[in-house]
């Protein structure tokens, strides 16, 4: 049966992607993009997955889901240019049996949305590839990502770090929570403290 397979990409993270993306992406040649400026093109070039611009077909004129889209109030040209993309894949996929569309971080909605339509019309087997959460190691990269240049020299360790241990000495003893002379023994506090 002929199928398009239409794989996601992350806005945060273009360049990471989970197992599932990897397989789909892999089993796909060429995977279509529609931008040789799309982000997530140096990991596929990495993995040596071949990729090439899907360039448009020509127009065939709006459709019931077309006009959908504009009367939700989606600009008309990017409605013509996303009906234009759709084609081309599906052209793509009836000629080759499947075709793989690697989709932009954002704004693909009324992309999908008119693949999907056109698909129906024509009984052609849609598959979504979307990642599930985020790839090991995300909230780390973000923490770098922000480069405030904030970062303390010391993370701060022990009562500094928990307001709750103030005032509670730290097994060694030494001079962490309560005072303790040189036996390991409590101290009063220090004249005129209390």
């Amino acid at each position: 049966m002929t199928r398009v397979v239409l794989v996601a990409s992350s806005p945060r993270l273009p360049l990471l992607f989970p197992p599932q993306t990897w397989r789909a992406l892999d089993a796909a040649r060429p995977v279509w993009v529609l931008g040789d400026d799309h982000p997530s093109l140096p990991a596929l070039e990495v993995a040596e997955i071949p990729w090439q611009v899907l360039a448009p077909a020509e127009d065939t004129g709006p459709a019931g889901r077309d006009l959908l889209l504009v009367g939700q109030g989606l600009d008309l040209d990017a409605v013509a240019q996303a009906r234009r993309q759709a084609d081309a894949l599906l052209d793509h996929a009836r000629r080759d049996g499947t075709a793989t569309l690697l989709l932009p971080p954002v704004n693909d909605g009324p992309l999908v949305q008119l693949v999907a339509d056109r698909a129906a019309r024509g009984h052609i087997e849609v598959e979504a590839v979307y990642p599930v959460g985020e790839p090991k190691g995300a909230a780390l990269l973000d923490l770098v990502a922000t480069g405030t240049g904030a970062w303390p020299r010391r993370l701060p360790v022990g009562p500094r770090a928990d307001p709750c241990l103030a005032g509670q000495a730290s097994g060694r003893g030494g001079l962490r929570g309560a005072r303790r002379d040189r036996g390991g023994r409590p101290r009063a506090p220090a004249r005129g403290t209390g």
